[in-house]
């Protein structure tokens, strides 16, 4: 599958904690244990929304795609793992937009970050649980359901049509290269403390997602 190829240049790909754009199949499920795991993604606390503390020793960084029956099936497992760990466990939201298959996956990420850079991290994350629920992505219903979380409506579009995200969305899939990511739902399960971290592809359990998690609380370190 070919990727999906602005034609905006790179030159901001230093300066971001950037979204990937990738094109492959959802997958349905599993955990790679293989060793070493990729480089830890780096949180950005202007471009990355977050549900949680940020002082959470474990950070699970997920990389998703609106238009995908697994992520969205995924959504109520990382909901539960929250509630259950409580601030030990905090989500950072990563866009992922399977656009081979999902042609309204793109455009739906792009309002996500339109949200999020107008209202913040409260806002995006009724406006991604109200894109995970909708019938339909299409612009219009994008624009409704942003209207909902009180955007102003001239900037939102606006946003969405600024040239410099097609840029940094380009970026991102030399990013989610380099991070191995080859399908959605893809969740970096990362210890704060020891910088220890595990990549879990698919949408796995609520029982298989908590394993790696305290796997990884096993070694307890001071943050520095």
């Amino acid at each position: 599958m070919r990727h999906l190829f602005f034609r905006f240049s790179l030159p901001l790909i230093s300066l971001f904690t950037v979204w990937p754009l990738a094109f492959s199949h959802a997958n349905a499920a599993g955990i790679q244990f293989d060793a070493p795991p990729p480089p830890a993604p780096l949180y950005n606390s202007v471009t990355d929304p977050i549900k949680g503390s940020r002082r959470a020793p474990i950070t699970l960084i997920e990389y998703t795609d609106f238009e995908c029956p697994f992520c969205k099936l995924f959504q109520k497992t990382l909901k539960n793992i929250l509630q259950k760990n409580g601030s030990h466990v905090s989500l950072v939201y990563r866009p992922y937009p399977l656009t081979a298959s999902h042609k309204d996956a793109l455009p739906a990420a792009l309002a996500a970050d339109c949200v999020f850079r107008q209202r913040g991290s409260s806002a995006f994350w009724k406006y991604s649980d109200a894109l995970f629920a909708a019938d339909t992505l299409s612009g219009a219903n994008l624009t409704q359901l942003a209207q909902k979380q009180r955007v102003n409506v001239v900037k939102f579009n606006k946003c969405i049509a600024n040239p410099d995200l097609g840029t940094v969305m380009e970026a991102n899939i030399h990013n989610a290269t380099l991070l191995g990511l080859q399908g959605a739902p893809t969740t970096f399960v990362v210890n704060r403390l020891t910088k220890k971290q595990q990549m879990v592809t698919g949408a796995v359990t609520e029982e298989e997602l908590q394993k790696v998690i305290d796997e990884l609380l096993k070694k307890k370190t001071t943050a520095k």
